[in-house]
């Protein structure tokens, strides 16, 4: 269910609670790059430690919660595990199905936000609580298949080696549209550059797709809480310049991806993928401006299929016009580069030496 709050970059007080609940107090004032709190693992008991964290946040998501819940509890993998929700203020149901769950099984362990502070800030929430060594993520209207945990730790110990650099665990996805039959399924792209393949969206930022040691995760930072949208395509660029890997567990999907479009407008995506355009623009340019104009035309192609889809044909044509703006002057660009222009000279080259022989 998708979050409205606009993502302020605040950061929650938690209470230290032995319970398995614990609410935020308040939100206090922090740094992206604020320290981890890294007593609580080792202060614990090692037998109760769990391997793995799998990290859900939600907002008014009673009508799914239960159903990805059910999708990790069904996974064919023993290893030790926290069910890890944060609850970002919901004001329906959320609270009451949350504690019947609960009640039926202690892995799960609730995290209450006393307000709706946004989606990135949630996830930091996960990032900063998460008491397993991994740490996997999963949206609340979307499900895992069975094997989900088993292939994607058997691909993360093929891949990690010493002094190789992070690694991070994608894995194919069944695409489903809600409200329709469209399906499709989806690999990841498999591509020696890692960073280049996120700014320009042939990898797509599909954080609840992924597995790797929290510590991985922590390494990269808070996610940017001032980015309502694509909060998780800021982190994995950031993960990507830092030298971080990303691999592909197989090719069959192990889970759904429930797409809606209905509750993302194309004033919010526009303006998010803005900011990242913004923070990460001298990584866009170091491919090269037309690279670099590629990828702005799809920011606002991208802006305008949600606004088309949610605030009309008036403010989907304005992005429209955008991205075709960006199309040309990146063909612009494309027709005075030194090779184009040589190409030209050499046709011009040719011709007079034709009309030559003609005469």
């Amino acid at each position: 269910m998708d979050n409205p709050s606009d993502g302020l970059a605040l950061g929650p007080e938690l209470s230290r609670r032995p319970a398995a609940e614990a609410h935020v107090t308040g939100p206090k004032s922090r740094s992206l790059t604020a320290a981890w709190p890294g007593s609580e693992i080792q202060q614990s008991d090692v037998s109760d430690t769990p391997i793995l964290t799998v990290g859900i946040p939600v907002y008014n998501g009673a009508q799914h919660i239960a159903a990805a819940i059910s999708s990790v509890q069904a996974q064919n993998w023993a290893g030790r595990l926290e069910i890890l929700i944060v609850d970002d203020g919901s004001t329906d149901e959320t609270q009451s199905v949350l504690a019947s769950l609960r009640a039926s099984d202690s892995r799960i362990r609730i995290i209450t936000h006393d307000a709706n502070y946004g989606r990135p800030f949630a996830r930091n929430t996960i990032l900063r609580e998460a008491r397993g060594r991994y740490l996997a993520w999963l949206d609340v209207d979307d499900e895992w298949f069975p094997l989900k945990l088993p292939t994607q730790f058997d691909t993360l110990y093929e891949n990690t080696f010493d002094g190789e650099g992070e690694v991070i665990v994608m894995c194919p996805f069944d695409w489903k549209w809600k409200g329709s039959l469209r399906h499709r399924t989806v690999v990841p792209a498999s591509t020696a550059d890692t960073l280049k393949a996120f700014l320009s969206g042939q990898l797509g930022a599909y954080l609840w797709s992924m597995l790797a040691p929290t510590k991985t995760f922590r390494a990269v930072g808070y996610f940017d809480e001032s980015l309502p949208r694509l909060q998780d395509l800021d982190f994995l660029i950031r993960f990507a310049r830092s030298g971080g890997k990303i691999v592909v567990a197989g090719t069959k999907p192990l889970c759904v991806y429930n797409k809606d479009d209905s509750e993302r407008t194309g004033r919010v995506v526009a303006g998010s993928l803005a900011h990242i355009w913004a923070k990460h623009k001298p990584l866009y340019l170091q491919y090269g401006s037309i690279f670099a104009l590629s990828c702005r035309a799809k920011h606002h192609s991208l802006a305008a299929r949600h606004a088309y889809s949610n605030e009309g044909v008036l403010l989907g044509g304005y992005y429209s016009a955008r991205a075709f703006a960006a199309k040309a002057i990146r063909l612009g660009v494309v027709l005075v580069t030194p090779a184009a222009l040589s190409r030209r000279m050499q046709r011009f080259t040719n011709s007079v030496r034709k009309n030559r022989r003609l005469k």
